[in-house]
């Protein structure tokens, strides 16, 4: 049957994503009333029969009012049984990207508010973090993070135990697309991938989230410095920089996606159709890599498998293949092991890793993530 896509951050998007991938991403705003609302948008992602006179921006309404038009509270999203049973139990990573408000407006600080944006940004991780306590979510499973200059500054005031990382280069929260990447081209251009990621080990960032931009052939010449690649030299480089830090890549299309997880690389993915189950670099497509992983002979044998056979091999795969959560401890062991050596993970991560091998799936290990649930689907949400 053909797949509908559901309007991203909508809650059957979520949902679904949660369900088919290794996690999630969405976007949370603030709302006038201190409420929690997921949408990407600084303006209203709705028709305009919804949109109030003389109001532009999200932050300008009430929770009420865009859950009244049919956008989704976090509060919903959290208490969405399917959604906290994946969280809970199943391993399942949710990366929330915090949305800054537009400048200009009620609450957006202005343009050289510094430290209203501190607190703002610190004030919707500790209303994120109350409801994560209240419905018990793992510590391991939440990732803050933000185009914000001064996350480490928001996250320390809000004292969150959960993991953050900011998105550099910065993208400003005003303007249209094309002048957001133009401002933030000359950034990109002077900030080497050696030093992007000096940049979060300084900060003291879980993750080291990296646009496409720098590891695709067509971009990956143009910041200074030694190029990184998701092939042979280029690669070997990326993991000498990386040093094992784990590593959250977008947009990953579906022809490098493979490329990507093989590396070692958590990949964030606009593609969420059960139907794609072959893709485009002449892979099968394994959408649990992170909770559902395969052995070293299976994912041999999966690169492998032709065409003609790949479904029937994947089905084999769904069925005799254990969860995260499913298999025994030296299993889990083996596993960590055999990647530390694969993805030059550090002794001291490898360890820490182990030691918390029940808790949670340990970062570093490669996931597949749903990008707004299902995938991002425009500027209309609500019709």
């Amino acid at each position: 049957m053909g797949f509908i896509q559901h309007p991203e951050n909508t809650l059957s998007s979520l949902r679904h994503g949660m369900e088919f991938f290794d996690g999630i991403e969405l976007d949370v705003r603030l709302t006038h009333d201190g409420g929690l609302i997921l949408h990407h948008d600084r303006t209203l992602m709705a028709s305009s029969k919804h949109q109030k006179k003389g109001v532009r921006f999200v932050e300008e309404y009430d929770l009420e009012e865009l859950t009244s038009i049919g956008f989704t509270s976090f509060q919903q999203f959290i208490s969405d049984p399917s959604i906290k049973q994946q969280w809970k139990h199943e391993n399942k990573m949710v990366c929330i990207e915090i949305k800054r408000p537009h400048p200009s407006s009620q609450l957006g600080g202005g343009y050289f508010g510094r430290e209203n944006h501190i607190e703002h940004i610190s004030k919707c991780i500790q209303e994120i973090d109350q409801l994560l306590f209240e419905h018990d979510i793992p510590h391991g499973s939440v990732m803050y993070y933000s185009f914000h200059k001064h996350m480490k500054k928001s996250v320390d005031r809000s004292s969150t135990p959960h993991h953050w990382a900011s998105l550099i280069p910065y993208i400003v929260p005003f303007g249209q697309r094309r002048f957001q990447r133009a401002k933030a081209f000359p950034a990109f251009i002077g900030t080497s991938f050696s030093s992007l990621v000096k940049k979060h080990q300084s900060q003291g960032a879980s993750i080291l989230p990296c646009a496409m931009e720098y590891l695709k052939p067509s971009t990956n010449w143009m910041p200074i410095g030694k190029r990184v690649g998701l092939q042979g030299k280029q690669l070997q480089s990326l993991h000498r920089f990386r040093k094992g830090m784990p590593m959250y890549v977008w947009p990953v299309k579906t022809h490098v996606e493979h490329s990507v997880l093989s590396a070692g690389l958590s990949a964030l993915t606009d593609v969420a159709d059960p139907n794609l189950t072959w893709l485009p670099s002449g892979h099968a497509r394994w959408t649990n890599p992170g909770t559902q992983p395969l052995s070293r002979q299976d994912k041999e044998q999966l690169d492998a498998i032709s065409f003609e056979h790949h479904l029937d091999f994947l089905s084999d795969l769904k069925q005799r293949t254990p969860a995260w959560k499913d298999i025994d401890r030296s299993k889990k062991v083996q596993f960590l092991d055999e990647w530390a050596s694969r993805w030059e993970i550090s002794k001291k991560d490898l360890e820490n890793a182990k030691q918390h091998i029940d808790e949670h799936l340990p970062l570093f290990v490669p996931r597949l993530i749903g990008h707004r649930g299902s995938g991002k689907t425009g500027s209309i949400v609500i019709d």
